[in-house]
């Protein structure tokens, strides 16, 4: 089922998701009003005729509940085959439309879209005011592409409710993205009376399947639209859209004065920007934002990076701010860079930086990288280290390692380390695991 850009499905998908997984206990016990008619008090006074009825919809009831016994087990064939029988032996049952709509939906598993798109047209006009006449309607227009039946969703976007214009936008998208575009341009004008919600689907959906021709569009509402969540949806979108005009969007967004959270996504949009130009932009706001949580973010988006500018500018801002909070973050960037020259870094801070907590954070870092070149820095680090307090730390990340190389290591501080804290704390590691070489080693040690 095609979803919206919230994660929300459309209503076929939630009656899919939702009435197949209770209907034995809810949808097939029928409508309140056919309760009496089975009631033990009903069938005693029942006139002749209330008896017939009586018989009736317990045989009504028994096929509904069979048909949709087979839905839930989601074998389509059989569910189909009974739905039909239904239709057609109970046409008049209060839960007829249903009955249609599930047919179709079982159909539509099978890949019988003409079939299924005949019996939706059938509940339209049979039921023009049923409670499923919309899901019919979605359920149409998500078949309606694969069918060549593109005039249906062209009528939905321009004419349906919110949530079948999503429905039929984005189906549109993925299989003729120029049209789709055109249609999605005309939707978030200005003058468009289009509701915010499908405005902002539509913008999402630009910057993704767009194309170049989308991003003069995203630039307008990214610079002057009113609505600030249409702005913001612009602005994620142009990270798919590089080039100078966007980076200089970017760039004036993140940095001037505006909506808070237009400039976060600026900031998260530079951040997945391919431009080598944004590592220094995110760098320059780091060091410079007034706003503290601006500055975090542009660390973090260095952190995103996959440039060698990023690490350059990482330790700009380390070496400018020198608060512990500003620091570990940059330590933190700089462990998902992962690349050798942010694991350099972060090793020579592990090794001379103070205060200690900071060299602690920085081997928390590398432990957590993983690898063996991270391993072979941690006993470098524990063999020249002389204050027990990092030598705890490097343990504990040398204990998260699974490579042998650390195993190694925590048996020989385990066996020959002077201080018993030290020894203890590899002991502990080891305990831990179910290598068997390891398991060798602690029984020699009980010895």
């Amino acid at each position: 089922m095609i979803s919206s850009r919230h994660g929300r499905p459309n209503p076929a998908a939630r009656r899919a998701a939702g009435l197949i997984g209770c209907m034995v206990a809810g949808w097939l016990a029928g409508p309140a009003q056919q309760g009496p008619l089975l009631g033990a008090q009903q069938s005693a006074r029942a006139t002749p005729r209330a008896e017939v009825r009586a018989r009736a919809m317990p045989a009504a009831l028994s096929a509904l509940r069979a048909a949709k016994e087979r839905l839930a087990a989601e074998d389509w064939a059989n569910a189909a085959q009974r739905f039909q029988e239904f239709i057609a032996n109970y046409p008049k049952d209060p839960q007829a439309d249903g009955a249609l709509y599930w047919l179709a939906f079982a159909l539509k598993r099978q890949g019988k879209l003409q079939v299924a798109d005949q019996v939706l047209g059938r509940l339209l006009r049979e039921f023009p005011r049923s409670n499923w006449a919309n899901d019919a309607r979605a359920l149409r227009v998500e078949m309606a592409n694969a069918l060549g039946n593109g005039q249906v969703v062209e009528e939905a976007i321009s004419k349906d409710e919110d949530e079948i214009k999503l429905i039929a936008l984005q189906s549109l998208f993925e299989v003729n993205p120029e049209r789709a575009a055109a249609l999605a341009v005309d939707l978030v004008r200005p003058q468009s009376k289009t509701s915010p919600r499908v405005k902002e689907a539509a913008v999402t959906w630009l910057g993704k399947w767009g194309g170049p021709p989308a991003t003069p569009v995203l630039l307008d509402i990214a610079r002057g639209e009113v609505e600030v969540k249409l702005r913001k949806a612009a602005v994620y979108a142009l990270a798919r859209h590089p080039g100078e005009a966007t980076f200089q969007a970017l760039k004036d967004l993140a940095g001037h004065p505006g909506p808070d959270e237009v400039r976060r996504a600026a900031l998260f949009a530079l951040a997945r920007l391919e431009d080598a130009r944004a590592s220094a932009r995110l760098g320059e706001l780091a060091r410079t934002a007034p706003a503290r949580g601006l500055r975090e973010q542009a660390i973090q988006g260095l952190g995103q990076r996959r440039d060698a500018e990023a690490v350059d500018e990482l330790m700009r801002v380390y070496d400018l701010h020198t608060d512990l909070a500003t620091r570990k973050q940059v330590l933190a960037a700089l462990s998902h860079l992962r690349n050798a020259r942010a694991e350099t870094q972060l090793f020579d801070i592990a090794r001379t930086a103070e205060p200690t907590a900071l060299r602690a954070q920085a081997i928390l870092w590398i432990g957590r990288s993983g690898g063996e070149s991270a391993v072979a820095r941690l006993v470098e680090l524990y063999d020249a280290e002389k204050t027990e307090p990092v030598k705890q730390q490097v343990l504990s990340s040398l204990g998260q390692s699974r490579t042998r190389a650390a195993l190694h290591k925590l048996m020989e501080v385990a066996k020959g380390e002077e201080i018993p804290s030290l020894r203890q704390k590899a002991l502990q590691y080891l305990s831990r695991s179910k290598d068997p070489e390891v398991a060798r080693f602690l029984e020699g040690m009980s010895k």
